[in-house]
């Protein structure tokens, strides 16, 4: 409205100069009317109009600048918790432990899908993961938020920790983790395995030679659940590696029998038994 005035009031200062330059000839407006009441009808238009702004501008002075009303900015609320979600913390303490089975369940699951990737890689020429990353990519595909796949993560980590001492395969994996041997030594790993597996095989069929193929794998699973006595064990060392070798994981194995005995409640036993050791705490002496 002070913009549309101010400008009224220079056309009417406009219109009164170029009368003024004309002087005072009586002259007829679009045909009809005396020339002196259109001046006078002008000025009196220009001095209405003049007291008019100056009205409105001693009233803008007054009330101080005027502002536009602002919107408030709606941010985003963050999503309330219903009923059927667990709470971050729950989730967290109720993956914070592992069973030894799942832990070696998804580790096997953890090998298959990163050689699966292994080959993706290999056909597009890209460079392969680490088993570290991989982790995280086995985990992404599982689960599809970020605090689930921590969750795993960290509770993989706690069960390594918790096993690994006492389970080869927890260990070599938890080794591949932290990049202190090499992915390929899981394939010596499992080659080795399958070795000593054979080899205690042919040993049980020289000892019992009489017995149909049937009785002795019997024999060899009962043997793969329980204990190897040391002429076993010793017999099957000195085969696999040379003399040098050998004696170091004799040496080795020995240790890792007197450890598992300090943890056991001492009674009596033959001299057999207490150089014998579990099937599978030998891989942990002999890996």
């Amino acid at each position: 409205l002070r913009g549309y005035m101010q400008a009224a009031l220079t056309n009417i200062n406009h219109l009164v100069e170029c009368t003024g330059r004309n002087g005072d000839a009586p002259q007829q407006v679009n045909g009809h009317g005396d020339w002196h009441a259109e001046k006078a009808a002008l000025l009196e238009e220009l001095t209405r109009l003049r007291a008019e702004n100056e009205r409105l501008q001693d009233q803008a002075q007054k009330q101080g600048p005027q502002r536009r009303p602002v919107t408030p900015r709606a941010y985003p609320q963050a999503p309330k918790h219903t009923g059927s979600e667990r709470d971050p913390e729950q989730a967290r303490s109720a993956l914070r432990t592992i069973s030894l089975r799942a832990l070696k369940d998804t580790i096997a699951e953890i090998y298959a899908s990163k050689s699966h990737f292994d080959q993706q890689c290999a056909a597009s020429r890209r460079p392969r993961e680490t088993m570290e990353r991989h982790l995280y990519t086995f985990l992404t595909q599982r689960h599809n938020q970020r605090s689930a796949v921590l969750d795993w993560a960290q509770a993989i980590i706690a069960g390594i920790k918790e096993h690994g001492p006492h389970d080869n395969d927890v260990a070599v994996f938890g080794k591949i983790l932290r990049h202190e041997v090499d992915e390929e030594f899981l394939l010596v790993q499992r080659q080795l395995k399958q070795t000593v597996y054979e080899l205690l095989r042919v040993y049980l069929q020289g000892r019992h030679p009489l017995k149909t193929e049937a009785e002795v794998d019997a024999l060899l699973q009962k043997k793969v659940h329980a204990q190897v006595y040391e002429d076993e064990w010793v017999g099957i060392v000195k085969y696999m590696f040379n003399a040098e070798d050998a004696v170091s994981i004799i040496v080795r194995v020995r240790e890792v029998i007197v450890e598992h005995s300090t943890r056991t409640v001492h009674h009596a036993v033959s001299l057999q038994d207490q150089s014998a050791i579990s099937y599978v705490d030998f891989f942990e002496g002999a890996s």
